[in-house]
């Protein structure tokens, strides 16, 4: 996968995340030798934790594509030193993002 950042494919954000979280799903779930859960994981909990996911992945799937104009206008301001920055702002952003992962 290229970095659609840096003028590789057009990739979506959500195509790129959802590739990313089914491919980690898929790397993280060992192989079950049998119809057991494991200890204290019950069907309710898969049936959650899947509904969440789906949900996660639908919010990403209806985000828009990267806007590459604004992309390149942003490094432009980088570069010249012109870029604001809010750390308050960037900080209740991340606060934001930390509660829907939860």
């Amino acid at each position: 996968m290229t970095n659609p950042i840096n003028g590789g494919n057009n990739l979506t954000v959500g195509k790129v995340l959802n590739e990313g979280l089914r491919g980690r799903q898929q790397a993280e779930t060992p192989p079950r030798t049998g119809s057991a859960a494991p200890a204290g994981e019950t069907a309710a909990d898969k049936a959650r934790l899947s509904d969440r996911l789906q949900a996660i992945l639908d919010t990403i799937d209806r985000s828009p594509d990267v806007d590459m104009d604004r992309v390149a206008a942003i490094r432009q301001s980088i570069a010249e030193g012109n870029y604001p920055l809010d750390a308050d702002r960037i900080a209740s952003k991340v606060a934001e993002f930390e509660k829907l992962l939860r």
